[in-house]
Order: C-alpha cells, then structure tokens, then sequence
C-alpha cells in the first residue's frame, strides 16, 4: 500500500480494505461492527491515497463508510473542490501512483465551435477548415500523467499536442501565452511563443507525459520510437492536457498509466 508503483485505483484498494477489515474481524473473532472494523483498518489508512479519487467516490464510498471522522473527512472534501489544490493541505498522500490512470475526459465547454465529441467525450473531430483547440478536464499540479492520441483521420496533417491553462481560448491557441507544446511543423510553443523544434507527429500512435515536478512534457512517436522532449513549462502550476487538431481532423485521446507510457502493446 506505500508502493507508488501499485496498479490499483484508489477508490478500488479502499473497497478491497473494508473487505479485508470484515475478515479480519472474523479471524480475531470479534464482531463485524462499525467501530471493530474501524479499529482493524486504522493502520491501513495513512497509506490510501484519498486525495486521488473523484469527489463522488469519497462522498458515496469513503464518507458513507463512516472510516474517516469529521476533522479528516471535512479537509478532503475542500481538496477535491479546490481548483488550488497545492494550497489546501491534508494528512494523506496525494502523490499519484505509477499504475493508476487518471480520470478525464475532452470539456465540452471549453472548446473550438468546430469541435465535435463522441466517445463519452474521448473523441474530438474538427469540422472545420482551419486551427481548432480542444483540452481536458482534469487540471494536474504534481507528478506525472500520460496518455495516448490517436490520429483517427490525416495522419499527416497539422497538429499540436500540448498542455494549457484550464480556460478559454483561441482557435489559433498555440499564439497564447497559457499554452505549452509542440506541432508536427516542427514548432514549439512556450507561453505562445514559437520556434523551431524538431519533431515528428505524423501517424501514431503519440503518447504525452506532463511532469508537472519537472515542468516536461515528452511525446513519444509509437509508429518509429522517436522520443521528443518539451521543457519551459512552468512546474506545479494547475494545467489540462490541450490539442489542436487542423481542418477536419479526427483524434481519439486515452489515459494510460506511467508505465504503459511508450509500450505499444498497452
């Protein structure tokens, strides 16, 4: 459970701990109450991750299972529902584990009026003849996140992958300055700013991985091997995954954990 490595979603361990507790309360052949359970998981709980689930499974889970008290229970809550979370502190990690995968999909609000989603909101076509802009849900601030692009449609055409700031933008979004990535016509874009940047996006599949600690973000071309490497972003800042797909142009985004970032067979 203090592994970063485990393969396990969070809200998953905390269920498979409440039925080890309810064992192990027959084991010490005790009563299976509230207050037993309690008792036998309390040394588990410092090692899950809290922080790392959705808002819904600690309120229909975690809450509703009566393990955390109040003064535990309270500060989660405003972590979750902070769009700050580096400036609220709780007593659990919040590290992401390796093997776990992040929660997120394409907003359907923020968005170029070209934009069209399917997919539960993982597919993004642009539908019209020029620069689009499409970018993720969930804002990362810390460790590292990754996932998979696929190039559904012109495998050849312009293309940006990138990360931004969680808001509104252009249809041209790489020329503002809240946005950080490269293009398939070799240019890197670093708060808006372009230059040349030797990269290859053609075909596919692409991984990306922010590094939030390290202010990266790496690309990977899973159809030759060609690793490219972005830095300049700024580090521990609250970004969204952000992709500009070119007139008429379809991609399909999936999260992967870190360690299947890279491996073609993921």
């Amino acid at each position: 459970m203090r592994s970063d490595g485990l393969t396990i979603e969070e809200q998953d361990l905390f269920k498979a701990c409440l039925r080890w507790a309810l064992s192990e309360c027959k084991r010490q052949n005790v009563e299976p109450t509230v207050e037993n359970r309690n008792r036998v998981m309390k040394p588990l709980i410092p090692h899950i991750r809290f922080g790392n689930m959705s808002m819904e499974d600690v309120a229909t889970i975690v809450h509703a299972s009566g393990v955390l008290d109040t003064p535990q229970i309270l500060p989660l809550f405003t972590y979750l529902g902070s769009e700050k979370k580096e400036t609220v502190k709780i007593e659990f990690n919040t590290k992401p584990r390796a093997g776990a995968k992040d929660k997120w999909a394409i907003d359907a609000v923020l968005i170029s009026p070209t934009i069209q989603l399917s997919n539960k909101s993982m597919t993004a076509r642009n539908t019209g003849p020029s620069h689009s802009y499409c970018q993720g849900t969930l804002e990362f601030t810390s460790g590292k996140h990754a996932w998979r692009v696929n190039r559904d449609t012109a495998p050849s055409a312009w293309l940006m992958l990138g990360v931004s700031r969680k808001q509104a933008h252009n249809n041209q979004s790489y020329s503002q300055n809240t946005v950080w990535g490269m293009s398939s016509a070799n240019q890197q874009y670093i708060a808006g700013s372009a230059s040349h940047f030797a990269c290859n996006l053609t075909a596919g599949p692409l991984d990306v991985m922010l590094d939030c600690d390290a202010g990266t973000l790496t690309v990977i071309n899973l159809a030759n091997s060609q690793t490219h490497l972005l830095s300049g972003i700024p580090r521990n800042s609250p970004l969204v995954p952000h992709f500009g797909p070119h007139s008429n142009q379809q991609l399909t985004i999936r999260v992967i954990s870190q360690r299947d970032f890279g491996k073609t067979s993921a």
